[in-house]
Formats: structure tokens, sequence, C-alpha cells
């Protein structure tokens, strides 16, 4: 979108005023111009990755003073996150759409989210005849999302 600004006045970076004064992309790969646009704007995906890792998954923080317990720490936590998310899409994550070439992107939950829905539940244990039940709140929303999880494990599996 193009308006008139007036001279000698220092241009603001504000995205609420409705306009957007610079933007420019340089490339020497072989898009047309909206596949270029595209996949510069899909670039930032990564740093909602980073944010959920450090937020959601403690990435941030330092655990020892060892160089190697740090290393593998980090390594750990990237592989929670890529098992939160490969289980997210093997029980249902729903594909927001695709652009161009593209793969489907998922609708997946931040790991603090998942950690609400599936494990902050008010529950029992009890043994009726020996067995351990674990017996949850009468809710038919987190009966439904719960049964339409165990569908897909068990097609997955």
């Amino acid at each position: 979108m193009y308006h008139k600004s007036p001279k000698n006045y220092q241009l603001d970076l504000d995205p609420n005023d409705g306009h957007y004064e610079y933007s420019a992309v340089a490339s020497n790969l072989g898009f047309s111009i909206r596949a270029l646009w595209h996949f510069m704007c899909g670039r930032g995906g990564h740093e909602k990755t980073i944010g959920q890792l450090k937020g959601g998954l403690a990435l941030h923080s330092i655990p020892t003073n060892a160089y190697a317990a740090n290393s593998a720490w980090q390594q750990n936590v990237v592989v929670a996150h890529n098992l939160l998310t490969n289980f997210q899409i093997a029980t249902g994550a729903l594909c927001r759409g695709c652009r161009g070439n593209a793969p489907c992107v998922r609708s997946s939950k931040p790991a603090r989210t998942l950690r609400f829905i599936l494990f902050h539940r008010a529950a029992l244990l009890v043994r009726p005849q020996g067995a351990a039940v674990l017996r949850l709140t009468d809710n038919a929303e987190t009966k439904k999302t719960l049964t339409r999880i165990e569908n897909a494990l068990a097609r997955v599996a």
C-alpha cells in the first residue's frame, strides 16, 4: 500500500498505523516474486519455535556447570519439542493450509497448553477390585479430546 509522506519526515516502523513504510527483499533464489514473498514471510516461524522451547520446555535454563551436561540438556529439550509436535500430528493436529510448494502447516499447541489440556486435570486414583483406575471429572470436552487421542494412538500403533 502506498501513501505520500511529508518531506524531511522520519518514517516510523509502527505496524499499527495501517501502513508499512519499508519493505525490501533481495535474493538469488529462482523464485517468482509471490513465492519469494511467502518464503520470507514464513521465515519468522523459527522465532515462535524458539519461544516455545524457552517458555514451555526450559531451553533457556542452564542446569549445571558442565558444558557436556548443558549440551545434553538442550538436545533433550529439542527432542522433547519434536516429540510433542509429532504427537500432535499423529493425534489429529489440523492442517491450517499450504502455500505453494510448502508442506502443510499444522496448528500445533505450545507445550504449556498441552500440559494444561492433558495433565492439569482434577482426578482421583482409586483401586476398585485391586486395579488402579484414574477417575477424571465428568467433562464432555475433556472426554472428547482424550477419546480422540486414544483412537489416534491406536491407529498409529
